[in-house]
């Protein structure tokens, strides 16, 4: 991942070892944390939603969308 080892950006590498409820928790705050309210709204429903059932890898794509 070091296309996001770039000056100014806050968030390191994906953590494969993070416990995996503390990693969702992270996700579902920086969802509903975008910086503009319609996005907040979009990611933060969906992330309310989904985010339980995803799976790993599933939550490794739904992490580098939020990078983006």
């Amino acid at each position: 991942m070091e296309r996001f080892n770039t000056p100014g950006f806050i968030e390191g590498a994906i953590d494969k070892q993070e416990n995996i409820e503390i990693r969702r928790k992270r996700l579902k705050f920086r969802s509903w944390h975008r910086g503009i309210k319609e996005a907040d709204i979009l990611l933060g429903s969906f992330a309310e939603r989904f985010l339980e059932k995803m799976t790993v890898p599933q939550l490794d794509l739904y992490e580098n969308l939020l990078r983006e």
